[in-house]
């Protein structure tokens, strides 16, 4: 894509025909199996209802648990280094070192704290997001035993062969994890970099994005 020319760019396009199509296509694909299997056909049943309960355990509360926290953890150790107070968050070193080694002469205050939001906005992004695959990993472990889903799905596969069941499994896939939960956590904290960049500092009357880039050319980084 050249340019973002209409909002749908921004917030995106969706085929809703095509999409209710793929979900009565998962559904009619998983029927057939069903049938297939005969009197194993809770097989299947077995398989799907493990595999939608890990759904929901990666994706539960996550936007009121996980997303509601993460540009407030980074701001509060940044203000925290910047108060001169300690904290026992293991990303708290991370931020004093670069704090220490990078001093600011701004006079405003939030305009030093959002140009460290955006300088330690990587590392954080990096931080988070192991914990957060971390966090996911463990949800599903606790909902759906991984060697069940394997057994299972050899079993199935040994009845009817393993074309149809690689056909349900991109469907599910599609309908189910069209938007992964490890996209939505990066969309969800990179919000938070956007809103620092979008900061206008009183002293200069420049937005952070233009002073970060500054320094970044000053240093020689672009």
């Amino acid at each position: 894509m050249e340019r973002f020319s209409e909002y749908q760019d921004v917030y995106g396009k969706i085929d809703i025909d095509n999409q209710v199509g793929i979900i009565n296509q998962m559904f009619k694909s998983a029927a057939e199996i069903r049938q297939r299997l005969g009197k194993k056909g809770y097989l299947l049943e077995n398989y799907l209802s493990l595999f939608l309960e890990s759904v929901i355990a990666a994706c539960d509360n996550f936007l009121t648990t996980e997303g509601d926290c993460l540009s407030n953890e980074l701001n509060g150790l940044i203000l925290r280094v910047m108060d001169g107070k300690t904290d026992n968050n293991p990303f708290y070193e991370t931020v004093k070192n670069y704090i220490d080694s990078h001093p600011l002469n701004y006079q405003e205050k939030v305009t030093r704290h959002r140009f460290y939001s955006t300088a330690l906005f990587a590392d954080y992004l990096t931080y988070r997001a192991k914990g957060h695959r971390e966090f996911l990993s463990e949800s599903i472990r606790h909902t759906a035993d991984n060697v069940l889903v394997g057994k299972l799905h050899e079993e199935i596969n040994g009845i009817i062969g393993s074309g149809s069941m690689e056909k349900l499994n991109l469907l599910l896939g599609k309908v189910f994890l069209s938007v992964l939960p490890m996209n939505t956590f990066i969309q969800m904290i990179s919000i938070s970099l956007a809103d620092c960049l979008t900061y206008r500092d009183c002293e200069t009357s420049r937005l952070i994005v233009g002073l970060w880039l500054d320094s970044l050319n000053q240093k020689g980084e672009c």
